[in-house]
């Protein structure tokens, strides 16, 4: 493996055995090379910088709650995000994390509408995993768990545990449908569109930069 992506990536070997898994197991379609998925990076980076409304905020009312008004403001949940290990700022697409990390992020950190479908698909064909966050959202929605109050404040928006639960037993009775050429909130539309790319830096230097855009609104347009 060449040294500049153990530069760019956040566990590169990690990260090639992962895609070559999932695409062995028929979770996605297509196994882009490292290099387009630092691409994919890049289109994680350019999200959050250019449509930083669409992570981590929501329409739906804040929980009324002290402690979920101040969360409300994302840099006040930001040291509970980093230093609880729910979100890792070298790991943008997911793929270098362990199956731990993934359920940690998706209990304490907001997704908006079904965007946490793409963590989702990271773990579902992992046996067993989906039961059993399925049981720890069972614990948190009814507040038997030690520490509902605070993943459901952190969380900062009324019914996202609720719905993540609707959403892991939907996943379980096998009625999920996605949108796999949504880019933003399917794992599936990401790794199409690393696969889209410039397989490499000199094919990139002589294309230029990808489009940024989502795929869900490049489909729309063309509709």
């Amino acid at each position: 493996m060449k040294l500049r992506y153990h530069l760019l990536h956040f566990r590169p070997r990690r990260i090639e055995a992962r895609v070559h898994e999932l695409h062995a197991k028929g979770v996605i379609d297509v196994e882009p090379n490292l290099w387009q998925l630092w691409l994919g990076v890049l289109y994680m980076w350019h999200r959050a910088m250019f449509r930083p409304e669409t992570i981590g905020l929501s329409e739906r009312p804040v929980r009324d709650t002290w402690r979920a008004r101040a969360f409300r403001f994302r840099p006040a949940r930001s040291p509970f995000l980093f230093g609880g290990r729910r979100v890792n700022p070298l790991d943008h697409t997911g793929l270098g994390s362990t199956t731990e990390h993934t359920i940690r992020h998706l209990l304490g950190a907001h997704h908006e509408a079904d965007d946490f479908h793409f963590d989702i698909q990271l773990v579902a064909h992992e046996p067993g995993v989906l039961d059993a966050l399925r049981e720890r959202l069972v614990a948190i929605v009814d507040e038997t768990a030690p520490d509902a109050r605070f993943l459901k404040d952190l969380c900062v928006y009324e019914g996202y545990h609720e719905d993540l639960l609707e959403g892991v037993e939907k996943w379980l009775r096998g009625e999920v449908e996605l949108d796999h050429e949504d880019s933003d909130a399917t794992l599936t539309g990401l790794m199409r569109w690393c696969a889209q790319q410039p397989a490499s830096l000199r094919e990139t230097l002589a294309t230029g930069l990808p489009d940024f855009a989502p795929t869900r609104a490049s489909h729309e347009e063309a509709a």
